[in-house]
């Protein structure tokens, strides 16, 4: 989550970084492919922080404007109030920020049938 700090007190920098990030990546392995992952629904301690939509848009248009793939964990967690969820059914700590073993099982079932379903997609056309 150290990211998001940056991303709510400057959100330019942060923007910068990921963009840098992603160049220096592509410097190094020209051709490859990267996936840009964002955050589950954004809290510090037990405060929604109200980032999540910008830090999500963000990030979305950064992959689309860099040639990337996105995955949006935010929304297939549920969107707004869905941390309160994990929490209660027992997939995320009382934290708000790191998920039960249980939690990460459930999120890696839902990334790995989200590439599935993509390539899927892509082997069709």
């Amino acid at each position: 989550i150290n990211e998001v700090y940056t991303f709510r007190d400057n959100p330019a920098v942060f923007e910068k970084d990921v963009r840098a990030t992603i160049e220096a990546a592509r410097r190094e392995r020209p051709g490859q492919s990267i996936l840009i992952v964002n955050l589950p629904e954004i809290y510090v301690g037990s405060v929604q922080l109200g980032l999540s939509e910008k830090y999500t848009a963000t990030l979305r248009r950064i992959a689309a404007e860099t040639g990337s793939g996105f995955y949006d964990t935010y929304g297939i967690a549920g969107g707004p109030g869905s941390m309160l969820h994990w929490v209660r059914a027992g997939l995320a700590r009382t934290d708000f920020n790191h998920l039960t073993w249980k939690g990460y099982a459930v999120k890696a079932d839902l990334f790995v049938g989200a590439l599935l379903n993509g390539y899927l997609q892509q082997a069709q056309k």
